[in-house]
């Protein structure tokens, strides 16, 4: 079975959104309670491979889409090929985004990894949207 990178982070950020409940939480039976159930969610993002590292898969994702159909057209994209490009992107912007908020609200030791999440997934759309543009217009790069 494939590991789905957006299913570990969906994971993560679920377990983060436990842990921030759990903060304001005013019993400490159901703080408790919270915190175990974010607890299952950082051991299911753990099984599924979040913490192999989030840089090495985003750079294997890089790699993998530079040596998709995408740079190796001579032609120029359907409408709909550019529009399923530009979804992509969209929705890594969004996880950037995502990965940003909850590093502004994580303890110490997470707020780097978040933060350094948010800039993969932000340096990933930068450069998915270079190759599209380059793709579009292809008698400009030749």
């Amino acid at each position: 079975m494939k590991r789905d990178p957006l299913a570990e982070l969906r994971l993560r950020m679920r377990a983060e959104e436990m842990r921030a409940v759990a903060g304001i939480m005013t019993v400490e039976e159901n703080r408790k309670f919270y915190n175990s159930i974010a607890a299952d969610y950082e051991q299911l993002a753990s099984a599924a491979g979040l913490i192999a590292g989030p840089s090495e898969r985003l750079l294997r994702i890089s790699e993998r889409l530079a040596a998709s159909s995408l740079e190796g057209q001579s032609e120029k994209l359907s409408t709909s090929a550019i529009n399923q490009w530009r979804d992509r992107i969209q929705t890594y912007r969004e996880m950037a985004a995502d990965a940003a908020v909850l590093a502004k609200g994580a303890d110490e030791q997470l707020r780097e990894k978040w933060s350094q999440l948010s800039r993969h997934w932000s340096d990933l759309a930068d450069n998915l949207e270079v190759l599209l543009h380059e793709q579009q217009s292809p008698s400009d790069h030749e």
